[in-house]
């Protein structure tokens, strides 16, 4: 993480707080934490290494909402690829975001606020479908996508999961509805058939050519 804060023109802050504004009137539940931005990354072997910068959420939103702010720092994030010992994975409908709202994503996904990557994954899946940590047998951070619609970045992980039955019931936080197990080789073609969130698709490719 880089040690100096983030500055902003006067320009770029009314921006950011006309944006911040009506966001709000769309979702009242959002909140002005700090969250993770991308500065910039480089391959050394086999080590992807990234510069970070802590940065308000508001300034994340409204860089994806297409504000140009003149700071190099860009949204992070971490986004999952469920696997569980019956080879399927988590695919939920977006409701009550404020991007790609009724598309289908690849479950986990969300901000990055700081912790390490594995942690804030975790988190994130626990939170999205109402199941404890004690399932998850692996985390794996495998690839590094950028959403250029966005220019926000997204940490790929593949999650391992074990579960007790086949039949266990996802009762997450509400930010997905109609989250649903799905076979890996169905994938392909319900991504064809759908609206879906461009990193998820990214991020499935990434799956495909790094297990193959």
């Amino acid at each position: 993480f880089a040690e100096e804060g983030l500055t902003l023109s006067p320009e770029a802050e009314a921006a950011v707080e006309k944006t911040w504004q009506q966001a709000q009137t769309q979702n009242t539940n959002l909140f002005n934490g700090q969250v993770t931005g991308h500065l910039s990354h480089r391959q050394d072997q086999q080590q992807l290494t990234i510069d970070c910068l802590a940065i308000e959420y508001k300034i994340a939103l409204a860089q994806l909402r297409g504000a140009e702010l003149g700071v190099a720092a860009r949204p992070l994030g971490v986004s999952g690829i469920v696997v569980d010992q019956l080879g399927r994975t988590l695919l939920g409908r977006r409701t009550k975001v404020t991007e790609y709202r009724g598309w289908l994503e690849l479950v986990p996904s969300g901000s990055l606020d700081g912790q390490l990557i594995e942690e804030q994954i975790r988190q994130e899946f626990c939170e999205e479908t109402g199941l404890g940590s004690e399932v998850i047998s692996g985390v794996e951070p495998f690839c590094l996508i950028l959403d250029e619609r966005h220019q926000a970045y997204d940490v790929g992980c593949r999650l391992e999961v074990n579960l007790a039955t086949a039949t266990v019931e996802i009762a997450g936080s509400g930010e997905y509805e109609d989250i649903q197990w799905v076979k890996l080789d169905q994938l392909d073609a319900l991504l064809a058939a759908h609206s879906c969130v461009p990193t998820s698709r990214a991020l499935w490719q990434a799956y495909q050519q790094h297990t193959c």
